[in-house]
């Protein structure tokens, strides 16, 4: 166990880096193993009660490199899968503001304004499904082994355009008023901010965070039962 943890450390280059070892030591906690966790700033917490059912000795313990995170270790009776006990230590963790990102959406259309949102989603539906029913270079049969995000992204936007714009064309047949009519044929045609290359856009962690609508919520601490 001593010698995987070095191997380890150096290895993967975990200095300074918090770490958690835990387990069946096969060995109390006040010999050689947790000795040698000293020199990576391990501490050690055990229960000081034994760690198997029969026996009287206490092989299972844990070490650490950030004592001040963690607490009581508890040895449980009542539970048996094996022949060692069921230890656990708590452990306090902190929550940090979870980092999403998305693509934006481009370009956008809006509802015209002499249509209820009514008219304007029925519109939408005629709109999509004649793009269903006509060969589209934009529909793809996807393989789920070789799937290209950014380009179905694009794809996708590709799609949307092409139904917005035919729904506007739509509404400016269905309105007299040429004035209304002009407006909208005009922009049915434009494509707003065209179809841009897809990039990722960092969401706001201010209204994000670990799944928490109150920044206040980013980062607090939490306890969890680390089991051996």
């Amino acid at each position: 166990m001593a010698e995987l943890l070095t191997a380890t450390f150096i290895s993967h280059k975990l200095g300074g880096y918090p770490w958690v070892a835990a387990g069946d030591a096969n060995e109390e906690p006040n010999h050689h193993i947790a000795a040698s966790f000293t020199q990576f700033e391990g501490h050690v917490f055990s229960s000081g009660l034994a760690t198997r059912f029969k026996g009287k000795k206490e092989l299972d313990w844990f070490s650490t490199s950030r004592p001040q995170t963690c607490g009581q270790v508890t040895v449980h009776n009542s539970i048996k899968i094996s022949d060692h006990k069921l230890v656990a230590m708590r452990v306090r963790t902190s929550t940090q503001p979870a980092t999403r990102f998305r693509y934006p959406e481009h370009p956008r259309w809006n509802k015209p304004s002499f249509l209820t949102p009514e008219q304007w989603q029925s519109l939408l539906q005629v709109a999509w499904q004649k793009n269903a029913e006509q060969p589209s270079p934009n529909l793809l049969y996807l393989r789920p082994t070789d799937v290209d995000v950014n380009l179905e992204w694009v794809n996708f936007m590709h799609l949307l355009n092409d139904t917005y714009k035919n729904a506007t064309m739509i509404a400016a047949d269905r309105t007299s008023d040429p004035a209304v009519q002009s407006t909208l044929k005009q922009n049915g045609i434009k494509t707003g901010k065209g179809i841009q290359c897809p990039k990722v856009q960092k969401v706001s962690n201010s209204l994000h965070v670990a799944g928490h609508h109150r920044p206040d919520m980013a980062d607090r601490p939490d306890y969890v039962n680390l089991i051996v």
